[in-house]
Parts: structure tokens; sequence; C-alpha cells
């Protein structure tokens, strides 16, 4: 079965949270937050906002983001579980987990509801930068 969301709807998948905590704690199910990362698994056709302006989709099947805590709504098909969100309920898109000291969204949502074009948020390399804050006696 698939899902096909309408308007600015984005069909997500929740990732799996993490079992351990990083001091080695095993967490129950029960004690687990509501994950906040997930898959992209499909995307609406855009539409219209509240006051009547275009809606240009800028997430696409298979980018992972960051999602509004307590946003969408949950369904479940064939075993798996989705949440249906409005993209202005995605707060950014991971480019590259595997970095953690580098700002690595694609995309940032703004306090206006819209998305920051991606030639907008460049990519930075947040200890190489205060390093040279460092040297240069800034910091």
């Amino acid at each position: 079965m698939t899902i096909k969301p309408l308007a600015d709807r984005v069909v997500t998948k929740t990732l799996e949270a993490e079992e351990k905590t990083k001091s080695g704690i095993i967490l129950s199910s029960a004690s687990k937050e509501k994950p906040q990362y997930a898959e992209v698994v499909s995307v609406g056709p855009g539409g219209k906002d509240e006051k009547g302006n275009s809606v240009t989709m800028t997430v696409k099947p298979g980018d992972k983001v960051l999602i509004s805590k307590y946003s969408g709504t949950e369904v479940k098909l064939d075993d798996v579980d989705y949440t249906i969100v409005k993209q202005s309920d995605i707060l950014a898109v991971v480019i590259d987990e595997s970095i953690p000291n580098v700002a690595t969204f694609e995309q940032v949502h703004s306090l206006d509801g819209t998305f920051l074009p991606k030639e907008d948020f460049e990519p930075r390399d947040l200890k190489h930068e205060e390093e040279e804050l460092k040297k240069a006696g800034k910091l």
C-alpha cells in the first residue's frame, strides 16, 4: 500500500531512537522520547498557505529530516509507523549526520514559516572558526 500526501503534506517514517544513552544506560520503550528524526517517504505536490501564497515543496523522498516534536498525524500501515506532517513542521534537512561539529542542515526553518533557500545557508565548520577566532585574539 502507498500513501500519496495531498497539498503541502509530507509522509515521514520515524527513524528508531537510540536504545542506549551515551553513558550506556539501556532505555525501556516507555521512557524513550518521541523521535524527531525521520526519513521522507513521499511528498505532496504543494499548495497554498493560510495567506494564499504558493507553497513550493523543498524536501524529497529519501531526505533525513528533523520534525517538530508533537506535529503531524501518526498512521500505521502494513506494520510500519508513519507520520504525516505539513512541510512547515519540518525544521531542517540533515545532510551529513556523521560530522557532529559542522552545521549540516540544507535548509533552516525561519520564523515566518518558510524555508531559507539552500544557497542562503552555507555549511560552516564551527571548530575551525573557533580556532581562527582564538588565534586572532577575538575569543
